[in-house]
């Protein structure tokens, strides 16, 4: 039986090295989901990743280095997709 409604879910959290972000992914991977932190700044979000994963969470990281949001969005969904249940 699932502990909460994330749990075993994915989520693709924007921003996810700071801020708000850093909050929503690590409540997130604290009801047992998935984390796909990603931010422009590479080592907020391994410093956000490693934290979930130190404390038994289930974290990955990703940089958004293309100045086009629109193709670091479309670069991350090529690789995060097939697990990614939602976005944030």
């Amino acid at each position: 039986m699932k502990r909460s409604q994330i749990e075993g879910l994915a989520a693709l959290i924007v921003g996810g090295g700071s801020g708000m972000g850093a909050a929503c992914a690590r409540t997130f991977a604290a009801n047992d989901g998935l984390v796909i932190v990603a931010d422009l700044n590479l080592e907020n979000a391994e410093r956000v990743a490693s934290e979930i994963r130190e404390s038994g969470g289930k974290a990955s990281r990703d940089v958004w280095t293309c100045p086009s949001e629109w193709t670091s969005i479309q670069q991350c969904k090529k690789q995060w997709l097939p697990m990614v249940d939602s976005t944030c």
